[in-house]
């Protein structure tokens, strides 16, 4: 055991350890503990749990098809879509009572000139107003036409439906009538004369065809283009390569074939209602119209022979089906003639509304008049489809979400570009979606 000396030098010792180790630290300058404060504490480290998403803003998109507000548009065109304009017009009116619509039946090409602000011809009794807040029509802009109107901003083709072109006949002696393309196409070449010619008796041996004079109904040439004789057109000349040679497809095709006036067997009425009409009081008549109008009129049309060697009579059914199996670009510009599928009517169309997307390039422009337009779009594309005049059919159910885009986009896909005001969008935005 050490004794009490040895035990006090070592105590002496670590004291005067401790001292100098104590002197040494204030030297260096060691500062004096301070409290941590919490904001400088370190953020917390990232860890894989996922962080709940904000909730949904909540969003009836069926308010996007009414509005409150007043205002007048006009659009011109098509007389292939009037039929279901007015009716349409009619019906938006009764959610939307303040906002009125005046649509001109001038023809796709005269409503694509009046909607750029060129001005156009009378068409009957209608003095196209120009320029117009949209058009419409049956075939859409493209080539120089489609270069001049991006001059003036970017455009957007809308489909609203989907239409049948017929083959309309006045022949109290076939009630029915099958015909295949060429034969269709040699009729309307002038090839063909007699309603009992072999190759038209071939398709329809059910029927004894009468010995009586074809009398071909063409759409006259008056004014800057028809949406119905351009996909008229483009079918007969898919089908015969002599009518693609020698008339071509478009709005106004070069018909070969003479007309009434000229001393020959066709007559050349204007516009669908103009033909039609020469169909009904025109004895061996045949002519091609819009089905609506043909319906209108209680006029008999016949069934045509599809890609699979079927006569399909169009149905709404069936001319829905040429929309179905058909490719169709981003930007809704496409024609669907001759299409695919046991069921497919082979002369259908789109029917397009024309109009800027950014609608502050509308003729007097205002936000009221930008809701307006985009509300009727909007309910053009939903309720609409549920009220098509008959003749006309809905638009494929897969197409309604891409049209939607052009009005409303969600934060995943911010880049997306949607009507718009002065830069700004008419319609309020969806929130991100989730899963």
């Amino acid at each position: 055991m050490p004794n009490q000396k040895s035990s006090y030098r070592l105590f002496s010792l670590l004291t005067i350890t401790s001292l100098l180790l104590l002197s040494f630290l204030t030297a260096c300058g060691e500062p004096e503990s301070k409290p941590v404060l919490v904001s400088s504490l370190p953020p917390l480290a990232p860890t894989s749990t996922p962080v709940p998403p904000p909730a949904l803003i909540p969003v009836n998109k069926d308010e996007y098809g009414r509005t409150t507000v007043t205002t007048s548009l006009i659009g011109s065109g098509s007389t292939f879509a009037d039929p279901i304009y007015r009716n349409w017009i009619g019906l938006f009116n009764k959610t939307s009572p303040n906002v009125k619509i005046d649509y001109q039946a001038i023809g796709s090409g005269g409503g694509r000139s009046s909607f750029l602000g060129t001005p156009v011809a009378n068409v009957g009794n209608i003095t196209p107003t120009v320029p117009n807040d949209f058009a419409g029509s049956d075939a859409p802009f493209r080539g120089q036409e489609l270069v001049n109107a991006r001059t003036k901003g970017e455009i957007l083709h809308l489909p609203t439906a989907v239409g049948g072109v017929v083959a309309a006949y006045n022949l109290k002696e076939a009630p029915s009538l099958k015909l295949s393309g060429p034969v269709l196409a040699d009729i309307f070449l002038g090839k063909l004369t007699r309603w009992n010619d072999k190759s038209i008796q071939n398709d329809n041996p059910e029927v004894t065809m009468p010995n009586k004079e074809i009398r071909v109904v063409i759409r006259s040439k008056t004014g800057s283009g028809s949406g119905t004789s351009e996909i008229f057109s483009r079918y007969l000349a898919v089908v015969s390569d002599e009518f693609r040679d020698k008339v071509g497809s478009g709005g106004s095709p070069a018909w070969t074939i003479k007309t009434v006036n000229e001393g020959g067997r066709a007559l050349d009425p204007v516009g669908n209602d103009g033909v039609a009409a020469a169909v009904r009081d025109t004895d061996g008549a045949v002519g091609y119209v819009d089905q609506g109008v043909a319906d209108q009129l209680k006029l008999s049309y016949a069934s045509i022979r599809n890609k699979t060697g079927r006569f399909i009579f169009p149905t709404q059914a069936n001319v829905s089906a040429a929309a179905q199996g058909s490719f169709i670009p981003d930007d809704f510009r496409t024609f669907i003639v001759n299409g695919e599928g046991e069921n497919t009517y082979p002369i259908t169309g789109f029917t397009w509304i024309i109009t800027w997307r950014n609608l502050s390039l509308m003729p007097n422009p205002s936000k009221d008049k930008a809701s307006g337009l985009v509300a009727f779009l909007w309910w053009a594309i939903h309720d609409g489809q549920r009220n098509l005049t008959q003749g006309y059919a809905p638009l494929p159910e897969s197409l309604i979400p891409r049209l939607e885009r052009l009005f409303v986009t969600d934060q995943e896909k911010p880049e997306e570009k949607v009507f718009s005001f002065n830069t700004q969008p008419v319609l309020p935005q969806l929130p991100r979606q989730t899963t």
